[in-house]
């Protein structure tokens, strides 16, 4: 999903970033608040970071959990006798929502042995494009990292632009202004196979309101299902393997994520359809200050599936500088590799380069016609013992540009 998501997943990595806060404030070693909480060095003094988090890329519909929390049994009993509290203005700058700023106030804690950090959370943002949202996050953590439960619901409009679909068009290209005005229901819950795999399913509903301004008449290729008034209900089928050192920051590792999205008037939607993602991360170490991150993705749609959720590119994959609106399709696939390099104290940049392409269907990609995507950024090490970055970065791609603000790395 796409444009939606990308309001949920800004909502909820910015109540995320109040949890790191929070977290590394009490010297818990898991940075539970994340969607992947655990293999976070223990620390033997503790950062307090008072600096900003941010929202970052949206991923998939699906969380992506990393493996169990159980190498901080340590710290993770000793947060059994902590509960943290926060509230804090948070800042948001990407191409979809532009600039804004989200207030956030989450509450965590550990509900048993060996578990990670649990969180009860509420937000509310508003942006340049006049888009709005408030909602709430409960994640919940059983003993010993068995069993993950995400339950929210979020209330939101988005200002948009919809350039047409498959098109690849220009910067200066003409668009037709849209709004989606809706709420959102969901819950996952994801189970643990094993050390390093989870597998679980999702339940998202969205009753919502697109609205068209017709002012400056139609782009080339409007959709053919506007939805204006819908309500869509989704499933959602994760299957998660994670290897990675550390899920802010990592150094080394890989990360699967195969997820299966099916919509249909049986589970309460007014639309049938089905969306197939993948992603694949490869980190490796290059000395102690270098890092190469590699990601890989593939989206494919098959029946009608509302416009505003076909796969794009943008979103999730790592590629930067454009509006993720822009390249909606039935089918995308994408890759990027992203240098990181710590070159003073807890000063640090990336340099990264990618492309991706979009189609009817995944065996129909326009290989002839790619996205580039290349570009910049600059680091701060907020909390240093637990690898808690922020930063910004600048991309560019087919004349355009775009300034991000982030917590975290962008994969």
């Amino acid at each position: 999903m796409t444009r939606l998501a990308d309001a949920v997943h800004t909502w909820r990595k910015v109540l995320a970033g109040a949890g790191i806060v929070v977290l590394v404030s009490l010297g818990g070693a898991d940075l539970a608040a994340q969607e992947q909480p655990s293999r976070i060095p223990q620390a033997a003094t503790p950062a307090v970071a008072t600096g900003p988090a941010g929202a970052t890329a949206p991923e998939a519909v699906a969380p992506e959990p990393a493996g169990p929390g159980g190498d901080n049994a340590a710290a993770s009993a000793e947060g059994t006798k902590k509960t943290g509290f926060v509230g804090l203005p948070i800042p948001i700058a990407n191409p979809t929502l532009q600039q804004g700023l989200a207030l956030v106030g989450a509450a965590l804690y550990h509900l048993g042995q060996d578990a990670p950090a649990s969180m009860t959370g509420v937000g509310a943002l508003y942006t340049s494009t006049k888009s709005w949202g408030y909602g709430l996050i409960q994640k919940v953590y059983t003993s010993h990292d068995r069993w993950r439960i995400t339950a929210g619901a979020l209330r939101l409009k988005l200002n948009l632009r919809f350039y047409g679909i498959g098109a690849n068009p220009g910067p200066d290209d003409p668009y037709l202004p849209f709004s989606l005005d809706g709420k959102v229901y969901g819950a996952q819950v994801l189970r643990s196979l094993g050390k390093h795999a989870y597998l679980g399913a999702g339940y998202i509903y969205l009753s919502n309101t697109t609205a068209f301004d017709f002012k400056n008449g139609l782009p080339e290729a409007p959709p053919g299902d506007l939805g204006l008034e819908q309500s869509v209900a989704v499933l959602s089928l994760p299957f998660l393997w994670d290897t990675r050192d550390n899920l802010l920051n990592p150094k080394q590792g890989n990360y699967l994520n195969v997820t299966a999205i099916l919509s249909d008037p049986g589970i309460g939607s007014d639309v049938t359809f089905q969306q197939y993602r993948f992603g694949y991360n490869h980190y490796a170490r290059l000395n102690d200050r270098m890092v190469l991150a590699v990601r890989g993705t593939a989206c494919d749609t098959r029946d009608r599936a509302p416009f505003y959720l076909l796969c794009t590119l943008g979103a999730g994959d790592g590629l930067r500088g454009f509006p993720t609106e822009v390249y909606w399709s039935g089918s995308t696939a994408a890759g990027v590799a992203e240098w990181r390099w710590s070159f003073a104290g807890r000063w640090g940049m990336v340099a990264f380069a990618g492309a991706g392409a979009t189609g009817r269907k995944i065996t129909d990609l326009k290989l002839d016609d790619v996205v580039p995507s290349y570009g910049a950024g600059i680091r701060f090490m907020m909390a240093k013992d637990y690898g808690v970055n922020i930063g910004i970065d600048y991309g560019r791609s087919h004349g355009r540009d775009a300034i991000y603000f982030r917590v975290g790395e962008a994969f």
